[in-house]
């Protein structure tokens, strides 16, 4: 009896003392689990909480601010950004990583010469993978194919296993008209079974370029299946009229 006394008053204790010193550990908790649940409009009412909060660690609000982008408000999402890119106290990484989101906001508004220069001033000084993916993408609807399949070789080489990285450069072999190379590429994407529409929609591209329109339909179909959202390069219309044409 004693001892689950003792158990309950000390986890009480010790929400108590994390509520008091770190309130927004408790708003981001719950807002990664409604992200979890796919509740992004709940998620982002936590996320927007603990944000306030000025001991919440940089990358708690550049998690929010993609978030905010992704499924919220973009000028909340870019205001936010702006905030961490000014700020001279927060740590230079932590920066470029706001800057590269930043030049997702200027993508999702359509900007994408600017968009494409922002990250690369980031890729220049700081490469992670969500850069090479990000830039992989702008590389191949706005350079010649032989600058956007050295960049994306360059991006599949850091990190082969991300699914968005061999997208890109499948998606680039077929802006090549390489379209053999551009399906060995989606025939080892497919078997990671991708969630993001994109993959199926580029692969059924490939195959509906190949002649094989029956396969390419059940791509179009599997893309369609998929959640689209504001990062999405491709919109369910798009798969729909593909589909149609096929």
């Amino acid at each position: 009896m004693w001892k689950l006394l003792f158990a309950v008053v000390t986890a009480g204790l010790l929400i108590y003392f994390l509520w008091k010193r770190m309130p927004y550990i408790l708003y981001i908790n719950k807002a990664s689990k409604k992200m979890d649940e796919k509740n992004y409009s709940e998620a982002l009412i936590y996320f927007r909480k603990g944000a306030k909060f000025n001991s919440v660690s940089p990358m708690v609000k550049i998690s929010y601010a993609f978030n905010e982008l992704k499924y919220g408000d973009i000028k909340t999402a870019k205001k936010q950004l702006m905030m961490i890119i000014s700020d001279r106290n927060i740590k230079q990484n932590f920066r470029y990583e706001a800057k590269a989101i930043y030049a997702l906001v200027l993508l999702v508004e359509g900007d994408i010469p600017e968009a494409k220069e922002t990250l690369m001033e980031v890729y220049e000084n700081y490469k992670n993978t969500n850069i090479y993916c990000s830039l992989g993408y702008l590389i191949n609807v706005s350079d010649d194919y032989e600058t956007a399949l050295k960049f994306n070789l360059e991006a599949y080489d850091y990190n082969g296993d991300k699914e968005v990285i061999m997208d890109n450069l499948g998606q680039c072999y077929y802006l090549g008209k390489e379209y053999d190379k551009a399906e060995e590429i989606y025939v080892k994407l497919m078997e990671k079974e991708p969630k993001f529409p994109e993959a199926y929609y580029n692969y059924g591209l490939v195959l509906k370029e190949k002649g094989r329109k029956d396969e390419a339909v059940k791509m179009f179909k599997k893309a369609l299946e998929c959640p689209f959202n504001r990062l999405s390069t491709v919109t369910s219309k798009e798969v729909e009229e593909a589909l149609e044409n096929c």
